[in-house]
């Protein structure tokens, strides 16, 4: 089921379940990456504890690249609303938004296999990186990722009216290699890492402070 301007739009029986189908494998693929390498994940496995025919996997993610994009996609659109809300959702001052939001992403982050497979490459074994699905940040991913940059960007300019879309830019890019950094990292700490990028934000953009 799906709304579109506010009507409910119901699904065929076919339809919805597909979709079962697909969430049911993305989820289970995520969880098993909590205990195995992406290269160690079978289509074949997935589909009989989902319950369907491996041609029937086959034929709604069309190969295990096709799994694995959509997996990708899957895990960051999850990962991206979460910062969304965390962001929205405080009622202090952006800077606490921000610090907010920044704990928000290394601590999911740091609970994510999924996430952890996209940031490492070759660091399980496999100097080709086939145990990461770094690889998958496709073109479609990629275009995700874009579209989040601009919703970031959109709201720090709301917050910071006075900077220039350069400076807004400048301070979105360097947060974000700031946490990735972090998030690599094994001594990742949520609330060091939120302070510091507090800190970042505020001397980025002063207007952020009030």
């Amino acid at each position: 089921m799906v709304v579109e301007d506010d009507h409910v739009v119901v699904d065929s029986p076919h339809t919805a379940f597909r979709r079962q189908v697909r969430e049911q494998a993305l989820e289970l693929a995520a969880a098993q990456l909590a205990e195995s390498r992406w290269d160690q994940i079978r289509i074949g496995q997935i589909a009989q504890a989902v319950g369907v025919s491996r041609p029937t996997m086959y034929a709604e993610f069309g190969s295990k690249d096709g799994f694995g994009e959509a997996l990708v996609m899957f895990e960051v659109q999850r990962f991206l609303a979460g910062i969304g809300a965390a962001l929205e959702a405080s009622s202090d001052t952006p800077i606490k938004a921000v610090e907010r939001a920044v704990s928000y992403t290394i601590t999911e982050g740091q609970k994510s296999p999924v996430i952890r497979a996209i940031l490492t490459s070759g660091v399980n074994g496999d100097p080709s990186g086939a145990d990461s699905l770094l690889p998958f940040v496709t073109t479609r991913s990629e275009t995700l990722m874009a579209t989040s940059d601009e919703a970031l960007r959109a709201w720090f300019a709301a917050n910071a009216p006075g900077s220039s879309k350069r400076d807004v830019a400048d301070a979105v890019d360097t947060l974000i290699r700031v946490v990735i950094s972090h998030m690599l990292g094994a001594d990742g700490k949520p609330r060091q890492t939120s302070a510091q990028a507090g800190r970042i934000a505020a001397k980025l953009l002063p207007e952020l402070v009030r």
